[in-house]
């Protein structure tokens, strides 16, 4: 059977997000084993405007010092070389990258990159966000999805919204479904001179700070929201660092809960990204590197709520409680 291109739809209503706030009520504790908190409060670099005019490729310069990928091999029944990048813009006028890679299909049926393969973009430490470019001439994001026969072979662009107008830009590729954990990468110098700095993070002095596992996680804020539906809910803010020595995000290396009145929240849906962005807990974080995730839950009554965070299967753990206003 002939592999089909896969689509993930991300959707929600947009909602109106109260003025109201949580405070803490001083009941929050961290696990005994735990660490004091060890990121330096720097913010993570915003995005710049990107250069004017038409992008145009780039001579692709060697692997930075320290790559230990390969950028063209084999994985699995595919073939990958990762070319060259340019410059450019996404729809919204911020700065972002596209990355041109060939894909060679060697399996014995018709298969699209899209389906075949899973890129990753990282700067700073940080996962990149797609970027969505107008222009089809500049990145072609149709390219991923077209089918290639047997022995065939396409040049796939794909684009990712810049947090850096000097840092280096790494890209990792591996099979979209294998157990190998085969990849190979390369890492571009966008700008003579940059340098990666590892994104960290402001930490506020009243946030609940402990090591969970490999990791430290900070509890910082309760925020008193309406969800897409107008039902009340929250918003908690976490501070992410990976200590491990592989990249890591908040959704599979730690778990949180939210409770009231003794019974789990579930989960709700927020139509304002600015308020929560449902991704961000999904964001992969290179070993050294922090970032700030929100989790959001619908509430049941104006009782205090009780989070914690601890390790998916047992372990330390740490809580805070936050008293609705």
């Amino acid at each position: 059977m002939n592999r089909k291109a896969l689509a993930l739809l991300l959707s929600g209503a947009l909602c109106l997000t109260l003025a109201a706030g949580c405070s803490s009520d001083g009941g929050g504790s961290a696990a005994k084993d735990s660490t004091p908190p060890g990121t330096a409060a720097q913010q993570t670099p915003s995005a710049a405007p990107s250069p004017s005019g038409d992008p145009a490729p780039v001579e692709t310069p060697d692997a930075a010092p320290g790559d230990t990928l390969e950028s063209s091999g084999t994985l699995g029944d595919y073939g990958v070389e990762i070319k060259d990048f340019a410059l450019a813009k996404d729809y919204t006028g911020a700065s972002a990258i596209v990355i041109t890679y060939t894909f060679t299909n060697n399996s014995e049926e018709a298969a699209a990159a899209m389906v075949a393969l899973s890129d990753t973009a990282y700067q700073n430490g940080l996962q990149l966000d797609i970027a969505v470019i107008a222009d089809s001439s500049v990145c072609d994001p149709q390219s991923a999805m077209l089918e290639v026969k047997t022995g065939g072979s396409i040049d796939v662009q794909k684009a990712y919204v810049l947090v850096s107008e000097t840092a280096p830009v790494s890209i990792e590729i591996g099979e979209l479904f294998s157990f190998s954990g085969d990849k190979l990468g390369k890492t571009f110098e966008i700008s003579e001179g940059g340098v990666t700095e590892l994104a960290t993070i402001d930490v506020p002095a009243d946030a609940v700070t402990g090591s969970v596992g490999d990791y430290e996680v900070s509890i910082i804020s309760c925020t008193a929201v309406k969800d897409y539906q107008g039902a009340d809910a929250v918003v908690i803010t976490y501070g992410f660092t990976n200590h491990s020595d592989k990249t890591a995000n908040f959704m599979t290396a730690v778990r949180d809960i939210a409770y009231q009145d003794s019974v789990q929240l579930t989960s709700a849906v927020i139509g304002d990204t600015d308020v929560h962005d449902s991704t961000d807990v999904m964001r992969n974080v290179q070993p050294g590197a922090s970032v700030i995730v929100t989790s959001a839950y619908t509430t049941t009554s104006t009782s205090p709520i009780e989070v914690e965070v601890g390790a998916l299967f047992g372990g330390t753990s740490i809580t805070r409680t936050f008293t609705l206003e």
